[in-house]
């Protein structure tokens, strides 16, 4: 395989249910992989499920340097604009980078809800940005803690999960810059939004809830603390339970008047 084609199991899908949509985005360094789980879950109550490619994912981590968000966020509008054709109705739902996404997309396209699953609301200073820029030339790469490389693929793939295990360190300036614009989103907004994290998510700010609620001063928010989940809540052992709070929200807001 050649080093910049999509590794098998990262391409994009679109599964075939009902007329409501839902527009499936993975998490940072992750693939289309992390959501589909759940896009087949929804298809099963009747439900379209889309699984977006994240621009620079899915086939070789130096690719995450070559990329902005706002190609994340085109690629999350190319995808609406998909669905758009096949579906009455669309939904935003995304994984922690996904989330943070799918948020904003709320905030620039005509969607009929949000779902955000592991969403961190980032709080960047200047001097966080300068320590990345200096980290540029001293450690260019990120190598995962506690990761183990795929025994196939290597770094482009970690052992256990569908993410890269190694990302570069110039992509957190494009993290950064998303955390700033997407706050300057929230109070577009008018599309309702659950909201679910785990008590046990040591991955991002433990407020990040309560802050995204506070800020989506235009809309419904709905929030959900779950217990004894991962970070990753879609491939969680446990993640039906998740699973089962997303479709009542769907179904809430799909028969909304």
């Amino acid at each position: 395989m050649a080093k910049n084609q999509i590794l098998p199991g990262a391409e994009s899908y679109f599964l075939k249910g009902g007329k409501t949509g839902c527009i499936l985005t993975h998490g940072f360094t992750c693939t289309p992989e992390e959501m589909r789980s759940l896009a087949d879950y929804l298809v099963g109550k009747g439900f379209s499920a889309y699984g977006v490619r994240l621009s620079g994912h899915g086939t070789q981590p130096k690719d995450l340097a070559n990329v902005t968000w706002q190609n994340w966020l085109e690629d999350i509008k190319k995808a609406y604009k998909e669905v758009k054709k096949k579906c009455d109705k669309v939904f935003l739902i995304g994984q922690s980078l996904g989330g943070m996404l799918s948020i904003m997309g709320a905030g620039v396209l005509l969607v009929d809800g949000v779902v955000a699953l592991s969403t961190p609301y980032l709080n960047y200073t200047n001097k966080d940005l300068l320590s990345h820029i200096f980290l540029d030339w001293t450690r260019p790469m990120i190598h995962k803690v506690g990761v183990k490389e795929h025994p196939d693929w290597g770094i482009r793939r970690e052992k256990d999960y569908p993410a890269y295990a190694a990302y570069p360190q110039q992509v957190f300036r494009q993290i950064y810059a998303l955390s700033i614009a997407l706050k300057d989103t929230l109070p577009y907004v008018k599309s309702p939004v659950l909201l679910l994290q785990s008590k046990n998510d040591d991955t991002i700010p433990s407020n990040s809830m309560t802050r995204f609620q506070k800020r989506l001063k235009n809309t419904d928010v709905e929030t959900v603390l779950l217990e004894g989940f991962r970070h990753g809540i879609t491939m969680d052992q446990k993640r039906d339970e998740a699973f089962k709070i997303i479709d009542e929200f769907l179904n809430a807001k799909t028969t909304q008047k």
